[in-house]
């Protein structure tokens, strides 16, 4: 059915992992701060999405569990003050976000190809935020705000998506923790894994040389970030501590080759690292 009402903004709530299918305090978070913005805005012409699927362990999607949360926040008058509210509950990535709430927001008639653009805010916690954000300015080819501006155009639908951090809702991480620090620290690496997996399928169009530059000045620094962090004689983190120099010589080691060839087993063997270690330090999942 395709929707009588025309909308100028679209709010995606990117969902977060869930523990034994509940909500994370940083998934409560994202709600919390979409609650705040509907108790005190206009959302009429707004349509509030959640997003994520039902990942590895889980019984429940992302979105359910965020979904039931806000309803728990706000009063029976705020949400009908919202111009609509769509839940993509199948992916179970960011890519796959993308790619679904594209072709839902066409299919489901909300939003009918042809109309005019519709404004797109995301909002997620500022760690994730400002890895999406630094990607799409140093690796472009590799960007997800791009990728979302492809999909929607290829699924008939106009959006206005602005690069400008500014425009967006970054939501403070919850933990601030020894622990908490260090996963946000250790997240940026992935940064540097995702100039590798570009390289490695060709997509960019710049040297290599040149676009290594500023994804390693990251890695370094995040690396040098964490190894201060880490009390060595503590015996905490220890799988932390072994493997920093692991990831250092993958990075020194990778930073000067131009050739895809020569990139893909050294990303192999770091992505499976830096996964593995990412859920480690993950205050919210490390006891699943």
């Amino acid at each position: 059915m395709v929707s009588e009402k025309e909308f100028d903004n679209l709010l995606i709530v990117l969902g977060k992992r869930l523990n034994q299918d509940t909500l994370t305090l940083e998934g409560e978070s994202r709600v919390e701060a979409l609650a705040e913005i509907v108790k005190n805005q206009d959302m009429s012409t707004t349509i509030v999405t959640f997003c994520g699927g039902i990942t590895e362990g889980q019984s429940r999607s992302e979105a359910a569990a965020m979904l039931e949360h806000f309803q728990g926040l706000v009063t029976e008058t705020d949400i009908q003050g919202i111009g609509a509210i769509l839940v993509e509950d199948t992916s179970t990535n960011t890519v796959e976000n993308i790619q679904l709430l594209a072709k839902e927001l066409t299919e489901s008639g909300i939003v009918p190809p042809s109309s005019r653009p519709i404004r797109v805010t995301l909002l997620s916690n500022d760690y994730h935020l400002y890895r999406v954000f630094t990607v799409q300015r140093l690796l472009d080819q590799q960007g997800l705000l791009k990728y979302l501006v492809q999909c929607c155009q290829q699924a008939g639908l106009a959006i206005q998506l602005s690069y400008d951090p500014l425009q967006h809702v970054f939501v403070p991480y919850p933990h601030k923790e020894t622990q908490g620090n260090l996963f946000v620290l250790f997240d940026r690496l992935t940064i540097y894994r995702v100039y590798l997996q570009g390289a490695v399928t060709g997509v960019f169009s710049e040297p290599l040389s040149e676009l290594a530059s500023e994804p390693y000045r990251i890695a370094l620094a995040s690396l040098e970030a964490l190894d201060k962090q880490v009390d060595h004689t503590s015996g905490l983190f220890t799988p932390l501590y072994e493997q920093l120099p692991t990831i250092r010589q993958f990075v020194e080691a990778t930073v000067q080759l131009t050739e895809p060839k020569s990139l893909a087993l050294p990303l192999a063997e770091l992505d499976k690292l830096l996964t593995n270690l990412n859920r480690y330090l993950d205050p919210e999942q490390a006891q699943q």
